[in-house]
C-alpha cells in the first residue's frame, strides 16, 4: 500500500518559485553593478534570496515502494529524480535521474524482473532496471495511453493496477506486462466514468484479489489557491475484483 506525503503537485507550485529565483538573481546582478540596497540591508536581502532559492531544491516525495533487500525507493513529484533510502541508513540517497522523470507519482518494485515501475504523470509508465538504474519509457498499446496516472500497485498476478486521474473520465486499469516487464501487452479499464469517482486516488489490494482505492480524495479542498475550510464529507471507497 502506498504512503502519501503530498500528491498531484505536477510542478504547478514550482512554476512560482522558479519565477522569483530569477528574478533574485537578476537583482543581485543589478545590485552589483549599481547599488540599490543600502549596506546595512545586504544581509536581510541575502537572507530572503537564499530562503527563496531554498524553496527550489524542496523535494516533493509523493509515494514510496520497499525492495527486494529492504530499500525504500520514493519518487520525487518535484524534481526528476528517485530517491532510495539504504538498509540501515539514515540519509536517502539521489539513486537515478532522468530526463524522462517529469511528473513522477506511484510506485512499484517487480523483485522477480529486477525492475522499479513508476507512473510518471506526464510521461506514462517508466521502468528503472534495479542494477543498471537504467529508465526506459514503456509504450502503450494502440487506443490506449498511459498519461495521466497517480497511484500505482501490484496485483496477486503481476499486472499493475494504475488509478488514472490525469484524464476524462477518470479509471482504473489493469496493466499486464510482458517480456518481463520490458513491454506492456494489454491495457483494460477496469473501472470508469462514476458519479462519485471524481478525484481517485490511491488504493492497495487486499487479500481476496480485490482492489480498494479512494474515489474522491477532495484535491479542491488543498489546491493552491488557498481554498478554505469546508463541511465535513463522506468520503467514496471503491471495491473492484481483480
Amino acid at each position: 500500500m502506498s504512503i502519501i506525503m503530498h500528491r498531484n503537485s505536477k510542478r504547478k507550485g514550482f512554476t512560482l518559485v522558479e519565477t522569483l529565483i530569477a528574478v533574485s538573481v537578476a537583482i543581485a546582478a543589478l545590485n552589483n553593478l549599481v547599488p540599490i540596497f543600502p549596506p546595512r540591508r545586504t544581509w536581510q536581502v541575502a537572507l530572503a534570496f537564499g530562503l527563496v532559492h531554498g524553496f527550489g531544491f524542496a523535494s516533493v516525495l509523493g509515494d514510496l515502494a520497499l525492495g527486494p533487500d529492504g530499500s525504500v525507493y520514493l519518487p520525487d513529484s518535484g524534481g526528476p529524480t528517485v530517491w532510495r533510502l539504504a538498509p540501515g541508513a539514515n540519509a536517502l540517497e539521489a539513486w537515478v535521474e532522468s530526463a524522462e522523470f517529469l511528473s513522477l507519482q506511484g510506485v512499484v518494485v517487480a523483485a522477480e524482473a529486477a525492475a522499479l515501475f513508476v507512473a510518471d504523470h506526464a510521461n506514462g509508465l517508466l521502468r528503472v532496471d534495479l542494477g543498471s538504474r537504467e529508465v526506459r519509457r514503456l509504450e502503450s498499446p494502440e487506443n490506449t495511453t498511459l498519461i495521466g496516472i497517480d497511484g500505482l500497485v501490484r496485483a496477486p498476478n503481476g499486472d499493475l493496477i494504475a488509478v488514472q486521474n490525469g484524464l476524462r473520465p477518470n479509471r482504473v486499469l489493469r496493466i499486464a506486462l510482458g517480456g518481463g516487464g520490458d513491454t506492456v501487452m494489454r491495457v483494460t479499464v477496469l473501472e470508469a466514468a462514476h458519479l462519485t469517482m471524481a478525484a481517485p486516488a490511491l488504493g492497495c489490494v487486499a487479500s481476496g484479489g480485490q482492489f480498494f482505492f479512494v474515489g474522491n480524495a477532495g484535491w479542491t479542498r488543498f489546491d493552491e489557491a488557498g481554498a478554505g475550510p469546508t463541511a465535513p464529507r463522506p468520503v467514496p471507497v471503491f471495491r473492484t475484483k481483480l
